[in-house]
């Protein structure tokens, strides 16, 4: 769905669960961390360029966005106070227990058809073809847990173990990962063209 097509309710629903949930929890339990020299991990998802979410999917976007944010901050504020920060990076779905994957594509196809003429005369057909491609592909995409849980595993052990742990761990085929290092080096441009490119091709 457009970003125009959701409302601010969409958006409150996701963040309530995504972000809020994710700051409350924090808070409750830094005293503790603290006390206990404990660490956060925090579950985003990976960079727009290596997920088809991002298409379609605005409110959940801006709830992860939120995330990286988040963590960011606390890295930084707590590094002095012996708590490490990490946050593992997944393809949309594989940790993500809030997104049911099929539902939210079917549920958003309705919606679109129920606005029909009016998001066909502002936005272009490729446009539109791209968000039913972006829906299609995030539904075979919808793997399961087990599909990387060595790699999953892996980096939660790494993140609460190691000396030094990374700030992002990225837990994906060998495309995503590429994807997401070469994401924060491209002009927003190419991204932008290369995001249409490839849910118009499917």
């Amino acid at each position: 769905m457009p970003c125009e097509g959701y409302t601010v309710e969409d958006y409150k629903a996701v963040l309530d669960s995504n972000l809020y949930g994710t700051v409350e929890i924090s808070r409750r339990f830094l005293p503790l961390l603290r006390q206990a020299g404990g660490r956060i991990i925090n579950i985003s998802c990976t960079p727009p360029l290596s997920s088809s979410v991002s298409f379609s999917h605005s409110p959940y976007v801006v709830s992860k966005a939120g995330i990286e944010g988040y963590s960011d901050m606390l890295r930084r504020e707590l590094y002095r106070q012996g708590i490490k920060v990490s946050i593992i990076q997944t393809n949309t779905s594989h940790l993500d227990a809030n997104v049911n994957v099929k539902d939210t594509a079917d549920k958003q196809l309705t919606r679109l058809n129920c606005q029909g003429n009016e998001m066909e005369n502002v936005y272009s057909n490729e446009f539109i073809q791209a968000f039913i491609n972006g829906c299609q592909v995030r539904t075979k995409e919808n793997n399961s847990l087990t599909d990387y849980e060595d790699e999953i595993l892996a980096s939660f052990i790494s993140a609460l173990t190691d000396r030094f742990p990374q700030a992002r761990y990225v837990v994906g085929s060998r495309k995503t990962r590429l994807l997401s290092k070469l994401y924060h080096y491209m002009p927003d441009f190419f991204i932008d063209k290369f995001l249409m490119w490839n849910l118009s091709n499917g």
